[in-house]
């Protein structure tokens, strides 16, 4: 029976071109000099994995296992169930994957896998899936085998003694392509690594940000090769602000700037903003060589940063910035916007519909003196936790490892290769531009504890928000507060079994 579903996936790993500039941990990139021959390079090296099979190679050593139809129970939120689970098979390429995911790990450990949903009641309700298992691992409740949480929401349960380390669980292996190193190695603590980051957590991928360009106004305003720019290591937020001050128009003809006009740059002031400084290669937390977390925010470059930030968002004429996150989605996509810094998921679904084509680079750079293209995801991708009341480590540790194994050879391709780059995008330039953009993708320690830090990773955020730049006097106020609080919490972390 394996050996049909074997044969079954190989043919799906056909028709999706699993195999091509695959980039689902961040360690490996496409070559940016080969733009021109891009798409021939995916169709060999697609081929090539085809023919090894490599997603079935990669479980062989978890395929003697057998757990006797056992359930593999994850808690998730409803709004992100997709990443999880799937009913069926229904033609759709992303769904598809999640559906020959989980029958291919199922079959291979013989395990069932279970969605744990928590209903929320509204859009900001991320509270509740934490609550619910709070109260279960309280009552010593088996609730569920992993969770796989909101990273913002992950670090306070975490110090509360609510979930297992890592580091017991058998058959995991982060040092595995499936495994997103960076994240990893980020929020690991005092040798000890209390969530997981894998290709298992799809959102991570989806919440990725970058910068969208309509490519009718970059040619009607005679901006340059925005691709050669990349390349050539000057893609810049002073680059940005520049040209978007170019693209300015006032559509209506009344003579003042409102929301029905033609912008150089649109965005929003809070999630965007939190994405900035590990773009800019700026840490807010860095562990030093025992694994301990020390505030390294207080720098010359961060106080730049925040007033490049603010000259972009506040002092460029043609920057249309809105308060509320997803206002200025319809912005670019009706075509009245030339730049927005956004997330890769509005490809799928905001800007799916455009009647402009449009063309994605990574974030840009602090300055060029930076050596990489960078970026980070919105605090909302998910993190797999283990609740101390979840006991069968070998369950969790073969389930947790095939399914990001999976994900890595079926579901990261059908998003990232399938859709995202042969559907959703327009050009080849952009397909390198993507690479660039998930090879760089950067994380900090901080996110996890917001709450435990007097709101330390927003503070860019509530800067520019409040339409101030004064970073060095808003920190000096809340900076001795904050050493406190960090020396508590890693106490905390150093407590923990």
């Amino acid at each position: 029976m394996k050996r049909n579903f074997f044969q079954t996936l190989c043919a799906m790993t056909v028709l999706l071109g699993i195999g091509s500039t695959l980039l689902s941990c961040g360690d490996h990139a496409a070559d940016p000099a080969n733009t021109e021959t891009a798409a021939d390079t995916q169709t060999a090296v697609g081929t090539e994995a085809v023919t090894e099979d490599a997603t079935v190679q990669n479980l062989a050593s978890l395929s003697e296992l057998d757990f006797g139809g056992a359930q593999f129970r994850i808690s998730t939120l409803d709004r992100n169930s997709f990443e999880i689970f799937s009913e069926a098979e229904n033609g759709e390429v992303c769904n598809d994957a999640i559906f020959a995911r989980n029958r291919l790990v199922e079959e291979t450990l013989n395990v069932k896998i279970t969605p744990i949903l928590t209903t929320t009641e509204s859009e900001s309700d991320h509270h509740s899936q934490v609550n619910n298992i709070t109260k279960s691992v309280q009552a010593g409740e088996d609730y569920c085998d992993i969770a796989a949480l909101f990273v913002y929401r992950a670090g306070t349960p975490i110090i509360n003694g609510i979930f297992r380390s890592w580091d017991e669980i058998p058959h995991v292996d982060f040092s595995q392509p499936w495994w997103i190193t960076r994240a990893n190695e980020a929020f690991r603590i005092a040798g000890k690594q209390y969530l997981a980051v894998g290709d298992l957590a799809v959102t991570n991928m989806l919440m990725t940000y970058g910068t969208f360009f309509n490519k009718r106004l970059v040619e009607n305003y005679d901006i340059p090769d925005l691709y050669q720019t990349v390349l050539d290591g000057k893609w810049t937020i002073d680059l940005l602000d520049t040209y978007a001050k170019t693209g300015y128009a006032d559509l209506n003809g009344n003579g003042a700037i409102d929301e029905n006009d033609q912008f150089g740059y649109t965005g929003e002031s809070i999630i965007n903003c939190d994405v900035m400084l590990a773009s800019f290669e700026q840490k807010v937390i860095e562990m030093d060589a025992d694994g301990l977390p020390h505030v390294v925010i207080n720098t010359p470059r961060t106080v730049s940063a925040v007033e490049k930030i603010y000259s972009l968002f506040w002092e460029n004429e043609a920057s249309w910035i809105v308060d509320t996150w997803m206002d200025e989605l319809p912005i670019f996509a009706s075509g009245r916007a030339m730049f927005i810094t956004t997330y890769l998921d509005n490809a799928f679904n905001q800007f799916r519909d455009m009647e402009d084509a449009y063309g994605i680079l990574p974030f840009p750079k602090f300055d060029e003196a930076q050596k990489d293209y960078l970026s980070d995801a919105r605090d909302q991708y998910s993190v797999l936790c283990i609740p101390v009341t979840a006991q069968n480590s070998e369950l969790i540790g073969a389930a947790t490892e095939a399914m990001n194994i999976a994900s890595n050879g079926i579901v990261y391709p059908a998003y990232y290769e399938t859709a995202l780059k042969s559907k959703y995008v327009s050009d080849s330039e952009s397909v390198v531009m993507i690479d660039l953009l998930m090879q760089g993708r950067n994380y900090d320690f901080s996110i996890l504890h917001g709450a435990e830090l007097n709101a330390l990773p927003y503070i860019v955020r509530n800067l520019i928000t409040g339409k101030k730049k004064d970073f060095a006097s808003t920190y000096a106020k809340m900076e001795s507060g904050v050493e406190k609080k960090l020396q508590a919490l890693t106490e905390a972390y150093q407590n923990l079994p």
